[in-house]
């Protein structure tokens, strides 16, 4: 990927619970912590991903039948997927009848990005709205996320970063000046559970944006 585009799995338009006003938020892929209790699982890794909606699958074998690399076989009455055999050819995504496969991971330019969010401007200015950029982890994507957030602020948006704080200070630095909220997502005060619940300490997390002076308070 270049710094003009990025990975994402789903763009949220008219969302109302990721910053002020109504808002589109990216999902951009890939996150440094694995926590335990994660509601977007398919965000964690920054590589694209097929995924099979078990509930709505019929088990009619197509995908098996179609897979050239022979990624796909039925196992206790479920279709499961070899990874490491699965080269992402899609044609298991085409030919399924009840689109029970897809593709978790989309390479998006940052035209794009805007050409989309352009569309809810009007509902931004009644609602005071804007753009939240959300995961996974955004700064696991830092250049394509400050290129995004620079085009938005020449187009007057309000920008939002959803972020676990678990980033480098020459990152998080680069992009404030484009940012007019955080929304800062601290899992846990203590250090010890942090690494059980999520893999990584929360030292670097709470010495970002004054948290431990506000905590202190």
């Amino acid at each position: 990927m270049s710094n003009k585009t990025g990975k994402i799995f789903n763009i949220q338009r008219y969302s109302i619970y990721d910053g002020p006003g109504i808002r589109t938020t990216i999902f951009l892929k890939g996150c440094p912590l694995k926590c335990f209790w994660c509601h977007n699982p398919e965000g964690v890794s920054v590589e694209s991903e097929i995924q099979i909606l078990d509930f709505i699958c019929q088990r009619c074998g197509l995908c098996i039948e179609n897979c050239p690399n022979n990624a796909r076989f039925l196992s206790d009455g479920r279709i499961l997927i070899k990874k490491e055999k699965c080269t992402h050819c899609l044609r298991c995504v085409k030919v399924c009848p009840n689109h029970a496969t897809e593709l978790i991971g989309k390479e998006i330019e940052v035209r794009e990005v805007l050409n989309i969010v352009e569309q809810d401007i009007p509902f931004y200015k009644r609602s005071n709205g804007g753009i939240t950029f959300s995961g996974g982890e955004p700064f696991l994507q830092a250049e394509f996320l400050n290129n995004c957030l620079m085009e938005c602020v020449k187009k007057n948006i309000h920008t939002a970063v959803d972020t676990s704080g678990f980033v480098e200070e020459h990152k998080l630095k680069k992009i404030m000046p484009y940012v007019n909220l955080f929304l800062y997502d601290i899992k846990t005060l203590d250090d010890s559970k942090h690494k059980n619940a999520t893999g990584v300490s929360n030292k670097i997390i709470l010495d970002k944006f004054g948290i431990k002076t506000y905590i202190n308070i």
